[in-house]
């Protein structure tokens, strides 16, 4: 009941409540299209409902703004799964890369310029809900492939079904989210800036092959 308490004290003090959740509110079995903000959350996992309760006792307040985010990555996320299977190609290991979950992956930097934006009143927005994401879909193993190839580690990063892996609960295949709200970030524009950066922390550091 925290999220509830916090919208309770933010009303009662004034103060404007950002409230962050995920596309897990979503089932995300099946490969359909992308959900928005006006579709309708039906979370499969414990994760996704825990989630979508914290979002409900929100309650729609006018006073607060939930933000729904997909899987990110970036300078900050080193300790999160692309950071850690970033690390372990980069020191020699193999790494087997699901090529059946999909994520529309999005640059931590993005969201945290939009969120500075809208608290600084540079970005305005009327709705209580908006998504924060990229503009494209792709699967993982997709995407460490893609940034492998800069390094020429492309051959630590292989393709395997998420059946391999044995999980208590079963992790949803189509995640991602679109938006009706906002512009979505480039996908393009992010990987290449993120790529950059980790060739740059990579300057003079021997990489094993």
């Amino acid at each position: 009941h925290f999220p509830h308490k916090l919208i309770l004290g933010s009303q009662k003090n004034r103060i404007p409540l950002i409230h962050f959740s995920t596309d897990s509110v979503f089932s995300c079995d099946e490969n359909g299209p992308l959900n928005t903000e006006t579709s309708t959350p039906q979370p499969t996992t414990w994760y996704g409902v825990t989630k979508y309760l914290g979002e409900s006792f929100l309650g729609g307040s006018d006073n607060c703004l939930t933000i729904r985010m997909p899987m990110l990555y970036g300078p900050t996320n080193q300790h999160q799964i692309i950071g850690k299977l970033l690390q372990k190609i980069k020191s020699g290991e193999n790494i087997q890369v699901s090529n059946d979950v999909f994520n529309t992956l999005t640059y931590t930097p993005d969201i945290v310029g939009w969120v500075l934006d809208f608290i600084l009143g540079k970005q305005t927005f009327s709705n209580n809900l908006v998504h924060l994401t990229s503009d494209k879909r792709l699967s993982i193993y997709e995407f460490m492939a893609y940034i492998a190839r800069f390094f020429g580690l492309e051959n630590k990063v292989l393709s395997t079904s998420s059946d391999r892996f044995k999980s208590a609960e079963q992790k949803p295949r189509f995640g991602g989210l679109k938006s009706e709200y906002v512009k979505e970030f480039s996908f393009q524009n992010a990987i290449d800036e993120y790529i950059n950066w980790l060739l740059e922390q990579d300057k003079g550091k021997k990489v094993c092959l």
